[in-house]
């Protein structure tokens, strides 16, 4: 068996964040800052100047998304519950081809 170079193996994959885990990651200010990665110097920090202006209503969009996200997740509970007779139904009289 010939030996594995460093090409053949797999990169890692980075673990997946939750959703809360990505708000309070995406409510710091580096993310916003990091946004601006891959530009010229100049176009650079303008960029990021202006990520720092919008920085508070970035902080209202974030603290308004994560109740309504909670309250979408619960809701699409509920529905599957309330919903699950009829997916019952169906699965048992049309399965899938």
């Amino acid at each position: 068996m010939p030996p594995v170079t460093p090409e053949q193996t797999p990169a890692p994959t980075p673990p997946e964040q939750t959703t809360a885990q990505w708000v309070l990651a995406a409510a710091h200010p580096r993310f916003l800052l990091e946004l601006a990665a891959g530009y010229p110097v100049v176009l650079k920090q303008f960029v990021q100047l202006c990520l720092l202006l919008t920085y508070p209503g970035w902080l209202f969009f974030l603290a308004m998304y994560l109740p309504v996200w909670v309250v979408g997740k619960i809701l699409y509970g509920v529905l599957w519950v309330l919903f699950w007779p009829l997916r019952a139904s169906q699965k048992r009289d049309e399965p899938a081809p």
